[in-house]
């Protein structure tokens, strides 16, 4: 099998498991968000209508079912297009109550034959071939998907930044314990100190701190 040929259907096989959903229907299956699909043949070839598209071929009630065919078409290589169906019902059947007209029936059918068709051009070929149903498969999308932890933000080096890491209220209780381990003189306050001599201060404490949590999570320092 040429590489040439599955380029296009390698290049967009992939789903994101955010724009899916499990449709308990039918024996249960993995629904795709039509519009995550759009836009990502919008990405590969260009605005639909003028990179890629369809034409409506026809539209006809079979029985409670509408069918739309189109044709898709693609402008790099795919022409004249080829035909896909799609199917919807007519009829919106409620748990409990009278069955009635479904008015997005013709709506519903033409999604479905736009997804029809860019499944076969491979977009999201993974839902379609059946590897969404091993679970570590999708486990491996959602990785991918999920971007990392934002990096928490460096800790203050100016002064004024610096002291006002003190809670409001905790002047007292940081003075005392900051006597207690020798880092300021007995009776003294830690806010009748110079700002520069606060921050070295804090900035000690804090670092002091973040052995102490460390040891409490890690048993190390």
């Amino acid at each position: 099998m040429s590489e040439e040929n599955l380029k296009l259907w390698n290049a967009v096989g992939k789903t994101n498991p955010a724009d899916t959903k499990h449709i308990n229907q039918r024996g249960g299956f993995t629904a795709i968000d039509a519009y995550s699909q759009i836009k990502a043949a919008t990405a590969q070839f260009g605005p639909a209508g003028s990179g890629w598209g369809w034409a409506i071929n026809s539209v006809q009630t079979i029985g409670e079912s509408v069918v739309v065919v189109i044709n898709m078409w693609t402008k790099d290589g795919i022409s004249p297009g080829f035909g896909v169906c799609g199917q919807a019902d007519t009829m919106t059947r409620p748990r409990s109550g009278t069955p009635y007209p479904d008015t997005d029936a013709v709506k519903k059918a033409l999604t479905d034959a736009i997804t029809k068709g860019l499944s076969y051009l491979g977009f999201n070929n993974d839902v379609f071939t059946g590897r969404f149903d091993d679970s570590k498969y999708v486990a491996e999308r959602l990785a991918e998907n999920t971007p990392p932890p934002a990096e928490p933000p460096p800790p203050p080096t100016d002064p004024e930044r610096l002291v006002d890491m003190i809670p409001t209220g905790a002047e007292g209780a940081v003075s005392a314990y900051l006597g207690h381990l020798g880092w300021l003189e007995p009776g003294m306050g830690i806010n009748n100190l110079p700002t520069e001599r606060k921050a070295l201060i804090i900035s000690g404490f804090d670092r002091f701190m973040a052995k102490v949590r460390t040891f409490a999570t890690e048993g190390t320092v």
